[in-house]
């Protein structure tokens, strides 16, 4: 047997005559047609642009107001302006429990005595409450006190 010999075999028979016939297929995916923004849109997302322009401005008014203040003070109307913007308000410090006890104790012996005196007309009465931080509004957001009160609250004036 001669081992020189070739077998030809069906891939070397494709081999030896490249195919001429080619087919080029080409994709093209299917385009949406742009539908019409109706004049109304494009007026509301105007508007939405001038709201939100006025917003950005506020904003840099608001920071540009917190740089001048010390830095103790910046450090509060940061966290203010945060929980403003959405965050959680930080956590309350560690107080021992027994403290805590002492303290409500003398503050309920403290208004027993004012009740007293206020009976026997001796002591002023003080109803004026303090703004507190923790202080809710009628639809549950907290408040805030300090420079951010100020901005972006209108005062209506009524009519006579």
């Amino acid at each position: 047997m001669e081992s020189t010999d070739f077998v030809a075999t069906r891939g070397s028979a494709l081999k030896a005559k490249p195919e001429s016939s080619l087919q080029v297929v080409s994709f093209e995916s299917y385009k949406a047609k742009k539908k019409k923004v109706n004049q109304k849109k494009k007026k509301a997302k105007k508007q939405e642009e001038n709201i939100l322009d006025m917003e950005a401005a506020r904003n840099e008014i608001t920071q540009f107001s917190i740089n001048g203040l010390k830095p103790k003070q910046r450090r509060e109307a940061k966290m203010k302006l945060a929980i403003k913007l959405g965050a959680k308000p930080p956590k309350n410090k560690y107080v021992n429990y027994k403290t805590i006890i002492e303290q409500r104790f003398n503050e309920k012996k403290d208004k027993i005595k004012l009740k007293k005196l206020q009976q026997e007309g001796k002591a002023e009465i003080e109803e004026t409450k303090k703004p507190d931080v923790k202080d809710k509004r009628k639809n549950g957001k907290w408040k805030t006190w300090g420079i951010l009160d100020i901005y972006g609250t209108l005062k209506k004036h009524s009519k006579k």
